[in-house]
């Protein structure tokens, strides 16, 4: 592979690395701008950008996917390397957001937010569009028209509400339309891994013992045996959490705030049938997976988000109407 240790701009300015071994840490132009990279994007003079996330289009199945003179909206891009890929593979147009540093607070001395996008934008000749700050959330067919395939790359563990974006996903996208949702996932349970901030003990009231609850539980199991078969496969993932903790469960992400949800694979396949999508294909690599998934319908309109809010909205509306 050619180094990326330096390279030069479009204009002849001289951009190296920092030196003294592996660096995501880019200065560039007569300014010395640092750029701290997460993607690794081959530039046209076939240099390679010192990112610390190598390309995974191949363990995503983007080369599956087709776009070509499609609408894809990418979401989270970061650098673009995505972004990037699916213009040089035909892609009609290209939507890109993301939200880092407005979610998260300033990443300096870790890696930027826009600075790196917009440097490889202009030395690809990139005609995507960026929209930056921008959240998922926000998302809708009126500001964004629909998308025939929807990139959602690393992105739905850091959401405080993933079946909230799911719905905005599938509100901007076509029927039939191919969402491609890429996560890391447990390999035991589904976690929420929020750092408290508030004390974690208080007290506890037992409404009934331990015996008392056994006993209970032995008379249900004798009067509905039908029980058991239930309760065994809930038995035997508490048996495995014990015997062969995942990764997640031994703390690994409790140290990046960033982390808030890690699925298991059933409830995240759950989510995604939830909110509208079939799968039809996936990739696993190591503790993540991806899935290709084709919008099938819209989100059921009892659980929609927008739909409880036009309908709070419209009661309140005749309400005042009535007073008046």
């Amino acid at each position: 592979m050619t180094s990326h240790r330096e390279s030069r701009d479009s204009s002849g300015d001289r951009c190296a690395g920092t030196t003294g071994g592996p660096s995501n840490k880019f200065q560039c132009g007569a300014g010395g701008d640092t750029i701290y990279w997460i993607h690794q994007i081959r530039l046209p003079d076939g240099t390679v950008t010192p990112g610390v996330s190598r390309p995974a289009m191949h363990d995503f199945g983007l080369d599956e996917v087709d776009v070509h003179n499609k609408r894809v909206l990418d979401i989270g891009c970061l650098d673009g390397l995505y972004t990037f890929y699916a213009e040089q593979r035909g892609a009609g147009e290209v939507v890109s957001i993301d939200i880092l540093e407005e979610q998260f607070g300033p990443q300096r001395q870790r890696y930027n937010t826009a600075a790196g996008y917009l440097w490889a934008h202009k030395r690809l000749g990139s005609r995507a569009k960026y929209v930056f700050p921008y959240s998922v959330y926000d998302v809708s067919p009126d500001g964004f028209g629909q998308f025939d395939v929807v990139y959602c790359l690393g992105v739905i563990y850091h959401l405080a509400h993933p079946l909230l974006a799911l719905e905005r996903i599938n509100d901007v996208m076509v029927p039939g339309g191919i969402l491609v949702l890429e996560s890391e996932v447990s390999a035991t349970r589904a976690g929420f891994f929020h750092q408290r901030r508030h004390a974690a003990t208080f007290p506890m009231v037992n409404v009934m013992s331990a015996r008392e609850a056994a006993r209970k539980l032995v008379k249900l199991l004798l009067r509905n045996p039908a029980m058991v078969r239930r309760l065994l496969p809930h038995i035997a993932r508490r048996l495995a959490n014990a015997i062969r903790p995942s990764a997640l469960d031994k703390g690994v992400y409790y140290g990046d705030r960033t982390t808030l949800w890690v699925f298991d694979c059933t409830t995240l396949e759950r989510l995604i049938d939830f909110s509208g999508f079939e799968i039809v294909k996936a990739f696993s690599h190591s503790t993540r997976m991806a899935y290709h998934c084709r919008k099938v319908t819209n989100i059921d309109a009892t659980f929609a988000a927008s739909w409880k809010y036009q309908k709070v909205k419209n009661r309140i509306t005749n309400v005042e109407g009535q007073e008046s």
